[in-house]
């Protein structure tokens, strides 16, 4: 768990750069002026989770960025997260794993093979 952190990029390639692990949680980020992207998530082969909670992501190339991985179910749930100003995305969800989730606030989106299929509110 990452809480209450800013986070400013002098000259810095990514904010938070999830890679390796099981799951990340972060609560209260601010990453902002970065490079590359305020949040990077490359899940290599494996199953990964990560939740974001009550967060910005604002002037960076990328404000938060997941790539899926091809070995195991992606989790991802955004709730109260922005993403301002950014020079190429916001939230960007790249391939992932079939049965991969991703929740944004109150609404549910399901991969099925490659890429983000559909979106639904969650009940």
């Amino acid at each position: 768990m990452l809480r209450n952190l800013v986070l400013t990029g002098v000259g810095g390639r990514h904010g938070i750069f999830f890679e390796m692990g099981g799951s990340l949680d972060l609560e209260s980020i601010t990453a902002t002026g970065f490079l590359g992207r305020g949040l990077r998530m490359m899940a290599v082969n494996a199953a990964a989770s990560l939740v974001v909670r009550d967060s910005v992501f604002k002037a960076n190339s990328a404000g938060v960025v997941v790539n899926g991985s091809t070995g195991g179910a992606v989790r991802v749930e955004i709730e109260r997260t922005r993403a301002d100003r950014n020079r190429d995305n916001g939230f960007l969800f790249l391939g992932a794993a079939d049965e991969s989730e991703l929740r944004l606030g109150d609404r549910l989106g399901r991969t099925i093979g490659e890429g983000l299929r559909e979106i639904v509110l969650s009940v």
